[in-house]
């Protein structure tokens, strides 16, 4: 039985996806200490899931306007602003957004580790775009109802990160 529970712990010393998780659980004495934790990396992990879906769902939007994928388009998709210089500068910008699409997943392999990374996505990048959508409203470029599908999503992403980042932020974060 010894043998096979330093084997245990080896193997998950060694994978990369549950070192974080391991790490956690190396100093929790109670089943409900391993659950919370569970629950903690978790919550972590579904944070990382929405920004990934969401960013490159954005990040196609980004690469084909055409598409109809990025509701930010959608009083443009109609307009003569969709033009060349809009494709070609939306374009400009989707390789930021494949980056940090791929940001967010490198994050996800060592959650609790890289659990700044959700105060990054936050706040310059969510929070930014939410900054643009107010001022876009408020300059009359759009009205409220062509940009409420992207403030709700704003408001959705606010809360997922933001909570995903909160009730993990006791996490042990061992750093390579």
């Amino acid at each position: 039985v010894d043998g096979n529970a330093h084997k245990v712990k080896e193997c998950a010393s060694n994978s990369k996806m549950l070192s974080s998780l391991y790490s956690n659980l190396e100093s929790v004495t109670t089943t409900e200490e391993v659950l919370l934790v569970n629950r903690k990396i978790l919550g972590l992990r579904i944070a990382y899931w929405v920004g990934i879906v969401v960013d490159a769902v954005a990040a196609a939007g980004m690469i084909y306007p055409a598409l109809g994928l990025n509701t930010t388009l959608g009083y443009l998709e109609t307009s003569s602003l969709m033009g060349p210089g809009f494709v070609y500068g939306s374009r400009l910008g989707a390789p930021l957004m494949v980056g940090w699409t791929v940001l967010l997943f490198w994050a996800d392999r060592k959650p609790a580790a890289r659990k700044d990374v959700l105060l990054i996505t936050l706040c310059p990048v969510v929070l930014g775009y939410t900054a643009i959508f107010v001022t876009t409203l408020t300059s009359g470029l759009a009205a409220f109802g062509q940009l409420l599908p992207q403030l709700l999503l704003q408001t959705v992403l606010i809360a997922v990160l933001g909570y995903g980042y909160w009730q993990a932020r006791d996490l042990k974060t061992d750093r390579p």
